[in-house]
């Protein structure tokens, strides 16, 4: 009895503070100070039935279901609290921030724990909750690609192309946000670029690449322009990205390509070579090292460069084969058919009868 007296009392000692407020909105802040927000929240549901158009008790009901991690009511409650009155848009906009973090803090930990499902549902809440927030926009889009990598593991191709539109769309709502993030651009302009769109992917990045220190921009630069035919300037990023990263062996190697498609062997045979002092065991590098080599009409250093790769991979049909050519582009008669007969007994499987014509040429004896 007493007890029931104290609330009675107190409600009528804040009735004066709340002055002409109906009674469920003045019993619904009393029991928010009392930190009972399911009571609160009733007396709430009671005076918007009542009075719909009261803004304060849709902002109030919107705090309580941010309390009590109900985010997709708060949103409802925040949205419809603006409409009525925009005074409270600052204070509910930090509501929301605020929210929106908490959930990106719980998919990050989900991620974490590898709940790939549950992280993502918790991110998309925190973009419910804040679409603003270009954190969360990254993140999905990383959540998504770990999700097509998992379906794709699957066997389940359908499902990866869904996730991939998804990745696509999480990472262009961050681009908006935010169009001068240069690391999200690139890494926008990269999905695009994999979508085939190579003009809407060169339209992200340019703004950057004047100015940009950044190895990946330019290698991403060099790949657009090469799905545009434009050679020229694609070998212009390329050399960007080897000043800004100059023992980076991809980088080297695909310069070379470009050389040795524009048949300057003579340059594509210096960056090969720079690439093997790299890494001596790059069976690419090297074969296309003593292609450039060949066609420099430089038959003797080809061959010596085939015969030193053959004492370690005797079995390397393509080796054999080019040999085979040099030979015969040195008169070398014999040996060339020798090396053509090897070249196609190890194309039909033929292991044993090619060792046996290896032993006649008497090579590392």
């Amino acid at each position: 009895m007493k007890k029931l007296i104290l609330a009675l009392t107190i409600i009528v000692i804040l009735a004066g503070f709340y002055g002409c407020q109906s009674p469920e909105m003045t019993s619904a802040k009393v029991y928010l100070q009392q930190k009972d927000f399911p009571a609160a929240l009733q007396q709430l549901k009671l005076e918007i039935k009542k009075n719909p158009t009261n803004a304060e008790a849709y902002f109030l009901a919107g705090q309580i279901y941010g309390d009590m991690d109900s985010l997709e009511q708060m949103v409802a409650m925040f949205k419809k609290a603006e409409e009525l009155d925009t005074s409270y848009k600052e204070e509910i906009r930090k509501w929301r921030m605020g929210k929106s973090a908490e959930s990106l803090k719980k998919g990050i930990k989900a991620y974490k724990k590898k709940d790939l499902d549950n992280a993502i549902n918790w991110t998309i809440l925190a973009i419910k909750v804040d679409d603003k927030n270009i954190d969360a926009w990254k993140n999905l889009g990383f959540l998504y690609q770990e999700k097509m990598v998992e379906l794709s593991d699957k066997g389940l191709e359908d499902s990866v192309k869904y996730y991939s539109e998804k990745r696509l769309e999480a990472y262009k709502h961050a681009y908006e946000l935010n169009p001068k993030d240069e690391e999200n651009a690139r890494i926008y302009g990269g999905f695009l670029l994999e979508k085939g769109l190579a003009d809407s992917a060169l339209k992200v990045i340019k703004p950057f690449l004047a100015e940009s220190k950044s190895a990946e921009l330019n290698l991403l630069a060099a790949d657009i322009y090469r799905h545009k035919n434009d050679t020229s300037k694609s070998l212009e990023h390329l050399k960007r990205a080897t000043q800004l990263q100059p023992d980076n062996p991809k980088i080297l190697f695909d310069i070379g390509v470009i050389y040795y498609n524009l048949e300057n062997f003579d340059e594509a045979m210096n960056y090969f070579k720079k690439v093997l002092e790299l890494q001596p065991d790059n069976l690419d590098a090297k074969m296309n090292y003593i292609l450039c080599l060949f066609y420099a009409k430089k038959y003797q250093d080809a061959e010596r460069e085939l015969i030193n790769l053959l004492e370690k991979q005797r079995d390397n049909k393509d080796a054999w084969e080019i040999l085979s050519i040099t030979w015969g582009a040195q008169k070398k008669t014999k040996k060339a058919k020798i090396a053509d007969q090897i070249f196609k007994a190890l194309s039909a499987g033929e292991k044993e009868k090619a060792d046996e014509l290896i032993k006649k040429l008497k090579l590392w004896e």
